[in-house]
């Protein structure tokens, strides 16, 4: 009987016997450059992948201290696609950022080919690191990223998992010739160093003296050099530069050692001497960590060759490209000299990518439709038509964690529903139509008190019912329908991003009607948002722009935060309170007042000048002597004397009135009483 693994034993193998170290990549450290973080990533123990295999997670370290926060209590972070992450935690000046760990591949999507489809962006919303004045960031970081950096690797799949896992999981749905390898480029391609021993000449006092020169590809922004351990460790970040015809990094370094050697033997006592070893870590311009090379400084004959440039050796065309698992089983060579350049340990480092998943079942027609969603084992469903149910069709009811791939099909129905309420699913709709056509089609989604619904690129004739779903989260991302209603009397979290409409003849957008703590996350442009009929939103935090957000029959909202805020109308006018008291001394040395956080009479808590609102100050009591000024930019207050001296002590009282962009109503304002003593 043929034996199933005869190609893939002698593949691993292979792998094992191939290793010739000649430069090593390391996990990536921490550095400093422009940027105020650099990032990496690594394994998460935590977590599984298609049963087998771990996700990444990925590790962001600024150059300063951010604010403590667990894994519940992260600041809203995003990516390209939604449901990607899972959460976040901060421990000093590190942020770890978590990928959503779904075994059966319920939301990451694991089809895309390399560099086609799967680049992604992490972005850190500004003032969620710091409370400072102003918080940190001042502006929206954004980290780029690919889908490969967080899927199980090479390693992980082929060389650590058990002959059984591979079959079960990789090899079962996906012969080699459907699984993609993806090797990494090499970025520092050469390491040239010349070495005087004795300095410039014999009778020098500075000796020795050591130039290294480094070519690297254009994505290499910054090189860290390190040498040295203890208190004797040096560290240096190098710039790419261009001079006399070199473009690439460049530095020197007085009394470095290296190993000597005359005709291939070191004449140095080993007990007395060791070479410097320097480390080369290599970042690109997003601060995103690359690679490292170490190598030790030599010098092969004293008398002449001081120049080294063969640190590394040829590079084959094979990196920075994709092959299939089948194409590098059938070339050794080809394996070698990937081997040769990326050692076993840092085989992961090649990204694996395979199509036909474990659980995944095409349909063409409703019924096959109704047996992919009756079977218990399927968990991705796949449509390879448009698919229309029967007349007098029953509603259609999803009751198990599945994503439903639509390719842009159109689903039929009229009533679609996304779980029942009854436990906690977890769900994804991707690129699909659902149309009914003679009539509105509405989804309703029920996923259960601790559930998951992703909408991502996805299109409904009518509304979308929001009856369920945990607090993180209910994903609408690219979504077209004509309303959201969130009738869910536990509380949900909807973000809102991408190119997703809700604009209807009826103009309700999201429309929250019950009362619960509910929270809101929009990304998207020209968003209404309202409170009514007695519901409640605790909190909506808007990095969109044109947000519209409304109260009506008794709503509420709890907070209201970030910048994109264009409309905000009350059932009645609002007045807000704050209030200072700081020393005459202050004021004078350059004390400013930034507002912030402002409640209003109805209990909202508002981010004042935040929004794209307009303000104008007034003042009941202000002294003729006395200049206060106010930047509407950075929403913050100057008070001195028109001479530039110390104001005069006193309770000063002013009023700022706030007006929309779009100038429709004056509807709030805020008292504001400053006293200097």
């Amino acid at each position: 009987m043929m034996n199933k693994n005869r190609g893939l034993k002698p593949f691993l193998a292979l792998i094992m016997s191939s290793l010739v170290i000649f430069v090593a990549f390391a996990l990536a450290p921490g550095a400093t450059s422009d940027l105020p973080y650099t990032y990496s990533f690594e394994e998460d123990q935590s977590s599984t992948f298609n049963q087998i295999g771990t996700l990444n997670k990925m590790n962001v370290t600024f150059s300063y201290d951010i604010k403590p926060f667990d894994y519940d209590e992260a600041p809203l972070i995003k990516a390209s696609s939604p449901g990607i992450i899972k959460g976040a935690e901060s421990d000093g000046r590190t942020l770890t950022v978590y990928f959503s760990n779904v075994s059966r591949d319920s939301f990451l999507d694991y089809t895309c080919e390399f560099g086609d489809g799967c680049e992604q962006e992490l972005v850190i919303p500004a003032g969620s690191l710091t409370d400072g004045h102003p918080p940190l960031p001042v502006e929206d970081y954004r980290l780029p990223f690919s889908m490969d950096d967080i899927l199980p690797g090479f390693k992980t799949i082929f060389i650590d998992s058990t002959e059984a896992a591979v079959n079960r999981n990789v090899l079962s749905s996906n012969s080699p010739r459907e699984v993609n390898i993806h090797i990494p480029p090499v970025y520092m391609t050469e390491i040239e160093t010349i070495h005087r021993y004795e300095g410039i000449e014999s009778s020098a006092r500075l000796r020795p003296l050591t130039n290294i020169d480094i070519a690297a590809e254009d994505d290499v922004e910054r090189i860290k050099l390190q040498f040295g351990a203890g208190n004797n460790q040096y560290d240096r970040e190098l710039a790419r530069r261009n001079i006399g015809g070199f473009n690439g990094f460049t530095t020197g370094q007085a009394g470095l050692e290296a190993d000597l050697f005359d005709e291939g033997e070191s004449n140095l006592n080993p007990e007395q001497f060791r070479a410097n070893e320097i480390r080369l870590d290599a970042y690109d311009a997003h601060g995103r960590y690359l690679e490292t090379r170490s190598f030790r400084l030599s010098v092969r004959d004293k008398s002449d060759d001081f120049i080294v440039n063969d640190y590394i050796g040829d590079i084959p065309d094979h990196f920075g490209e994709t092959y299939t698992l089948y194409e590098m089983m059938e070339d050794p060579e080809l394996l070698e000299e990937v081997v040769s350049l990326v050692p076993v340990g840092e085989l992961n480092r090649l990204g694996v990518s395979y199509t036909n998943r474990l659980n995944s079942r095409d349909v063409s027609s409703y019924e096959e439709l109704l047996r992919a969603v009756d079977a218990a084992g399927i968990t991705t469903i796949n449509l390879t038509e448009d698919i229309n149910p029967p007349s007098g069709a029953p509603p259609l009811v999803f009751k198990k964690d599945v994503t439903v791939n639509g390719n842009g099909h159109t689903l039929g129905v009229r009533d679609l529903r996304a779980g029942d309420g009854s436990g906690s699913r977890q769900m994804a709709f991707r690129n699909i139509n659902i149309d009914h056509g003679s009539q509105t089609s509405e989804l309703t989604i029920h996923t259960g008190l601790n559930g998951i619904m992703i909408l991502d690129d996805v299109s409904v004739t009518g509304g979308i019912d929001i009856r369920s779903a945990g607090e993180r989260s209910v994903y609408l991302h690219d979504v077209e329908a004509r309303h959201v209603d969130v009738t869910a009397r536990e509380a949900v979290r909807v973000v809102i991003s991408g190119n997703t409409s809700l604009e209807a003849n009826d103009h309700r957008g999201l429309y929250v009607q019950t009362k619960a703590n509910h929270r809101v996350d929009i990304f998207s442009n020209d968003i209404r948002v309202i409170a009514g009929n007695g519901g409640h939103i605790e909190s909506v935090y808007v990095y969109g722009e044109n947000t519209f957000i409304d109260y009506e029959n008794d709503g509420s909202i709890g907070g209201i935060y970030g910048k994109g805020v264009t409309d905000l109308i009350f059932d009645e006018a609002q007045i807000g309170q704050f209030s200072v008291m700081d020393s005459q001394r202050n004021w004078s040395e350059g004390r400013v007042l930034r507002i912030e956080e402002v409640t209003l009479s109805n209990g909202t808590n508002m981010f004042f000048g935040q929004s794209n609102i307009s303000w104008s100050l007034t003042g009941t009591n202000i002294p003729p002597n006395v200049e206060i000024s106010w930047n509407a930019d950075n929403s913050y207050l100057r008070i001195r004397n028109e001479d530039g001296q110390m104001p005069d002590r006193g309770v000063y009282e002013l009023t700022f009135e706030g007006r929309s962009d779009s100038g429709d109503r004056l509807n709030y304002s805020v008292d504001l009483t400053i006293e200097i003593n």
